[in-house]
């Protein structure tokens, strides 16, 4: 995790909007689209008309309580599809035929019916809503676009696109489809059931498929977020900041401090620590913030600026910021530890598996060197990483589940350590520049689940085969990340308007 002073983060904003901000010229891993089965489902529903009162009522589950009078809504309100339309029936007191109007709102991250999020090539099979169970009552369908093999043979289905023809199946993440005309040979029946699925093709469809956000009313920004569970989770960030999630919404805490915490660990739900600028040490008892102690440089006396933070115990937590030295905390006090480090560097990244495998990264002195720092349990010594140690490549954020799968992330640089070699996995493609890329957080559940955060609003998630690319939906600039599984992570930063923002990534 990296955390920057007040004028870095005023030349970050600059950055984000010039997209000029680093240089690299490490090999790269590509970020592989998937290519999905031809018939791929994103989402089912089971739907009850009704001629008379002219409505479709749809839902998850068979057993549906009222109707929704021209309203289909799919994935359990809004969540991945909304199909919305009018009904109309020809004739109320002996119907031979039926029509809805339909449109499709794709509400995921990604687009569908391409497998390629930059040119959005159409790809195979568009995106269809196939009927998996055929009306009931002996009605049929009348005008079906095609029929198809899904769950099953024949099954008919009708196909959508973003305009208003039938020649592109590329529908935008938000977008709605033209609209269809669903008709019904009702055979004098008044109501009837029957099942759709939406069948698509997407550029990850393992993967993050929802994004909710969260924004406060009020300037600044959040630079950290950690928990103890998917329902306690902590953000901290500028001007004293500390925003709770309870598993429901974000609430904020009071602080004694107006300094920006730059970064939040607790060893339990009631001993939580927050560090930030001003040599600020908070902690948190379960109940309220105090402030327990400021950190003043040993041999200057002036506080110093935190940047980042990691801990293995209560009794065992590792902080560092603007200086040279990287401090230790016992429980009670806090110590300095002597890394070896020239004048003038900071310590942005911190990240510990026990006592005697204890790693450090960040960059400054004159030259803005990148560097990565190693502790065996006796010495200090510099880890040669070939990209990570060249000028510029800053290493922002260090993360590993075992001593043989460690990631170090930072300015233009993605990094992997398998127990023998580190491996540049900077990733690139038409869509993603790793030269304007600097990667401020990484942060992981295991070794085949790692999702890495930007201030350019790239986010990455590491599947254990492929780095890929998370749909830039919106563009928040991402300075944490809490990985909670492989289906979700929280994201925590700025919005427009330097809005302190939170996403919440989700399958």
């Amino acid at each position: 995790m990296t955390h920057r002073s007040t004028l870095q983060w005023v030349a970050l904003a600059a950055c984000a909007a010039l997209s000029a901000c680093s240089d690299n010229t490490a090999p790269a891993v590509v970020i592989a689209p998937l290519v999905s089965t031809p018939e791929h489902i994103v989402a089912t529903l089971y739907c009850t008309a009704n001629t008379r009162s002219g409505t479709i009522a749809c839902d998850d589950t068979p057993a549906l309580p009222g109707g929704i009078a021209a309203d289909i809504i799919l994935g359990g309100q809004h969540t991945y599809i909304t199909l919305a339309g009018t009904a109309v029936f020809d004739n109320p007191t002996t119907p031979t035929s039926w029509t809805a109007t339909i449109t499709v709102k794709n509400q995921t991250v990604w687009p569908m019916g391409t497998v390629d999020a930059a040119s959005a090539t159409p790809g195979n099979p568009g995106v269809k809503v196939f009927f998996i169970q055929q009306p009931s009552n002996g009605v049929t369908i009348a005008n079906a676009d095609g029929t198809g093999t899904f769950t099953s043979a024949a099954q008919p289905f009708y196909l959508y696109s973003q305009g208003n023809g039938l020649s592109s199946a590329f529908l935008a993440s938000g977008a709605t489809s033209n609209s269809r005309a669903w008709t019904f040979n009702a055979n004098g029946q008044t109501t009837f059931t029957f099942s759709v699925a939406i069948s698509t093709t997407m550029p990850d469809e393992v993967g993050v498929l929802r994004v909710t956000s969260t924004a406060s009313a009020s300037g600044g920004y959040l630079t950290h977020v950690w928990g103890t569970s998917a329902s306690d989770i902590f953000a901290t960030g500028s001007d004293g900041d500390v925003q709770h999630y309870n598993g429901s919404s974000w609430s904020p805490q009071a602080t004694p401090v107006l300094s920006t915490l730059s970064s939040v660990w607790g060893s339990s739900p009631s001993n939580v620590i927050a560090v930030g600028y001003s040599g600020v040490v908070l902690t948190y008892n379960g109940t309220s913030w105090t402030q327990s102690t400021t950190v003043n440089n040993p041999t200057s006396a002036s506080p110093v600026d935190f940047y980042a933070m990691f801990g293995l115990s209560a009794t065992d937590v590792y902080a560092g910021g603007q200086d040279t030295l990287l401090y230790r905390f016992n429980g009670a006090t806090w110590n300095p530890v002597n890394t070896g480090l020239p004048n003038g560097r900071f310590i942005s990244s911190v990240w510990a598996l026990n006592a005697s495998d204890v790693y450090i990264g960040g960059g400054g002195g004159s030259t803005g060197q990148g560097y990565l720092r190693h502790f065996n349990g006796s010495s200090w010594s510099t880890v040669n990483t070939g990209t990570a140690n060249t000028a510029n490549n800053v290493v922002n954020s260090i993360w590993g589940s075992s001593s043989s799968d460690i990631w170090a992330a930072g300015k233009g640089l993605i990094m992997h350590f398998d127990g023998t070699n580190w491996t540049s996995m900077s990733p690139t493609t038409a869509y993603l520049d790793p030269t304007n890329v600097n990667f401020y957080s990484v942060d992981g559940t295991g070794p085949n689940d790692v999702w890495f955060a930007s201030f350019d609003g790239t986010r990455l998630h590491w599947d254990g085969t492929r780095l890929v690319a998370i749909a830039n939906a919106d563009v928040v600039a991402t300075d944490g990340v809490l990985a909670l599984n492989r289906q979700r992570a929280i994201f925590v930063g700025y919005g427009a308007g330097f809005t302190r923002t939170v996403l919440d990534y989700t399958r």
